[in-house]
């Protein structure tokens, strides 16, 4: 290994446990709040690992067929807070398009 790859090994595990704390507390916060955090950190870590060892392959099937449920959900909550929402306060633009 070539001494110039360290820093950059090192700078991609750092952005890897930053998104494994970030995707922990979301999770954590919003879904399983009675659920200890290391349990649901380690079910990241262990379904990453499976995920990585099985290769590129797998990862593009499970996205392809998580993708378009992610986004009917997407837009159910979307068309489901429009009676909530308050277009007046978000900019001046978006204001004066909606209500000519």
């Amino acid at each position: 290994m070539f001494p110039c790859g360290i820093p950059i090994i090192l700078i991609l595990y750092l952005m890897a446990l930053v998104r494994l704390i970030d995707t922990q507390t979301c999770t954590t916060v919003n879904y399983l709040p009675r659920t200890p955090e290391w349990v649901t950190a380690l079910a990241l870590i262990v379904f990453c690992v499976i995920a990585a060892h099985r290769g590129i392959a797998p990862l593009g099937i499970t996205a392809s067929m998580l993708l378009p449920a992610e986004a009917i959900l997407g837009f159910f909550v979307a068309f489901g807070n429009v009676p909530k929402n308050r277009l007046q306060f978000t900019s001046y633009v978006v204001s004066t398009w909606l209500y000519r």
